[in-house]
């Protein structure tokens, strides 16, 4: 194996830039069009796992069905995984993709996790 190799890249070690601890299950957003999961609790300005592949119980706009297949865009004011968002600044566009059918009301999906698309 290559000495260039760090990570297989499904798990990075993150460290949080901003003032806030991020909790273990937390949606992270990694510059502007990367979305993980944290596995773990990460202090403030600390290091820890993010998920950045895989698939998720996700927060979940409530007003919308998901159905398998769907395109899923983050909405970054909701908190929350939307499809066919109206897209505004700081949210990341086509950054996860259904693999669990969700009823309109439900507040969490399944969903597997993608590179996005930022919006300026």
């Amino acid at each position: 194996m290559t000495t260039k190799y760090i990570e297989d890249g499904i798990v990075v070690n993150y460290t949080e830039p901003n003032a806030a601890a991020i909790s273990s299950g937390d949606i992270v957003e990694m510059g502007d069009k990367t979305i993980g999961v944290a596995l773990q609790d990460i202090a403030q300005a600390g290091t820890g796992p993010v998920a950045i592949s895989g698939a998720f119980s996700l927060p979940k706009v409530a007003g919308t069905a998901w159905a398998v297949g769907d395109v899923l865009d983050w909405d970054d004011s909701a908190g929350a995984f939307q499809r066919d968002a109206t897209l505004a600044t700081g949210d990341i566009g086509d950054c996860a993709v259904v693999v669990q059918a969700a009823a309109s009301g439900a507040t969490t999906g399944v969903a597997l996790l993608l590179p996005g698309k930022p919006v300026t």
